[in-house]
């Protein structure tokens, strides 16, 4: 399993700790960031964070830009494109367009220098990994997200010392989740910085644990997709903090506890008022939009890989120049 403890968070944040931004971060403008993969879904869970700051950052698929028009890239925004690998074909080809367009408030995120994504961009940042993997690069890219809203803002840098820990008693927690067989197929739900977490456990699912799996906003789910459960699956619902957020998943989750199905409640808030208890409570990561929600399940997908036979990081379909970003 992935070597993911408290002081692989602090050594991450620390390798971050030379950032530099160029001076036009400072003037305006909202940051537009681009990736594919565990790429996009941090910045779907950090942009959601950082809107909920003040900082205008809005995530999006690089491959949405193939043939569409840049104009929606206004003249003072930052485009933030990030690959762990540098090498990103889709991230590649929209660096050029941009280029060739005359937009030059471009910014590579990268795993390390002298990328051909960074020789295509203004300005580069390294994520500080000495050894990626999909989680660690999960992390990372939400940690240079947070540090670049925080630059934005002219705000201080928050202390991740209580995410850090957050990460480390996720993960314990998460290891009773291992038992039983995997299941047929997985939903994951999740709302706000969470639906980014809800892609990247998808994501890990079908890598790791090769488990079909689907993300999905919960109020969307209520539309029809839940008719398809089946007594095999698994629905995970990540609870969304918040007084809107815990009415709305407290009807969810007494809900899904209705149907003949296998279902995972995980939340980080102490229910009350006679609520049913959630099914797995992990610490909040307050700074680093639900990386411990993503902590919580990484056993559970890595022992559903070895039951499955799968070595992590092996491939049979996917192009390495994809995978590598994570």
């Amino acid at each position: 399993m992935a070597n993911l403890t408290g002081e692989a968070v602090r050594t991450t944040w620390q390798g971050q700790a030379g950032t530099t931004y160029p001076g036009w971060l400072y003037s305006g403008g909202a940051l537009r960031v681009f990736g594919m993969g565990g790429s996009h879904n941090a910045a779907v869970a950090a942009t959601s964070r950082l809107r909920r700051e003040g900082v205008d950052a809005r995530a999006e698929l690089a491959s949405e830009y193939h043939r569409a028009s840049l104009d929606r890239i206004g003249p003072a925004d930052t485009a933030v494109l990030i690959s762990t690998s540098g090498e990103s074909v889709e991230l590649i080809e929209l660096a050029e367009r941009m280029r060739a367009a005359g937009l030059h408030r471009t910014i590579a995120v990268v795993g390390e220098s002298a990328t051909p994504l960074a020789a295509l961009t203004s300005h580069e940042i390294l994520l500080g990994l000495e050894h990626p993997s999909p989680i660690d690069s999960y992390i990372a890219t939400v940690m240079a997200l947070v540090r670049m809203g925080a630059a934005t803002r002219g705000a201080p840098l928050p202390d991740i010392a209580a995410d850090a820990d957050a990460v480390e008693r996720a993960v314990a927690s998460g290891r009773r989740l291992i038992a039983g067989v995997p299941a047929s197929s997985v939903d994951v739900l999740g709302r706000g910085h969470l639906l980014g977490v809800a892609q990247q456990v998808t994501l890990l699912l079908r890598e790791i644990s090769r488990v079909p799996s689907t993300s999905w906003d919960p109020n969307n789910f209520r539309h029809g997709p839940m008719e398809s459960i089946q007594p095999d699956q698994l629905t995970i619902l990540l609870r969304g903090p918040g007084d809107v957020s815990r009415a709305a998943d407290k009807a969810l989750a007494r809900d899904l506890r209705t149907i003949p199905q296998r279902s995972l409640i995980l939340g980080n808030e102490a229910v009350t008022g006679g609520e049913t208890p959630d099914d797995l409570t992990v610490p909040p990561s307050p700074s680093l939009a639900g990386v411990s929600e993503l902590a919580a399940l990484i056993p559970l997908i890595y022992q559903w890989g070895e039951h499955a036979g799968v070595e992590p990081g092996v491939f049979r379909y996917t192009r390495v120049t994809i995978t590598a970003e994570a």
